[in-house]
């Protein structure tokens, strides 16, 4: 939990810096000065847009630490149970239709049922499965699931919700 709020934590320092130093360029170069209601309409534009989009992009990362995700590589397909590798058989069935890149795939411990995808494009992006759903599910609930998360990165889904952000 205390490694959770640290992270959330330093991502919200790293875009509050990044941030500043958009508006530092603003400044600088474009001579966008700190007076009057043009500069709060940049404020909530760059504040609007950039937050958002600098999340999708530390989302993978952010996952990955969040969730102390263990990732099924080409290394260790040998290691896998038999549910972990519906996980990762259906993944590679359904990017390998769809002419994708292979998402990263990551098993979290978690009692809950769960799983999610994240990452910024198609071409990058991560679905993680809780082991409580690995536990609860038959192989076909598995791929169900997979399937569903699969939907996510294909319809640009994260990119979607960016923008509603």
């Amino acid at each position: 939990m205390l490694k959770r709020v640290g992270l959330f934590l330093l991502t919200n320092l790293a875009v509050i810096v990044l941030l500043n130093v958009i508006f530092l360029i603003l400044e600088k170069v474009f001579g966008i000065q700190a007076t009057g209601y043009g500069y709060f309409m940049v404020i909530a534009v760059v504040i609007g847009f950039g937050g958002s989009i600098i999340s999708l992009f530390l989302s993978k990362w952010s996952a990955k630490r969040a969730y102390k995700l263990t990732m099924i590589t080409q290394e260790n397909l040998s290691e896998l149970d038999k549910k972990e590798r519906v996980v990762y058989d259906t993944i590679v069935q359904i990017s390998d239709q769809n002419h994708i890149t292979l998402p990263e795939i990551g098993i979290y411990a978690d009692k809950d049922p769960n799983a999610f995808a994240t990452g910024a494009t198609k071409n990058s992006s991560l679905i993680a499965v809780s082991t409580g759903l690995l536990e609860l599910m038959n192989e076909k609930e598995i791929a169900g699931v997979i399937a569903h998360e699969m939907s996510h990165i294909l319809s640009g889904d994260m990119v979607t919700m960016t923008l509603l952000q």
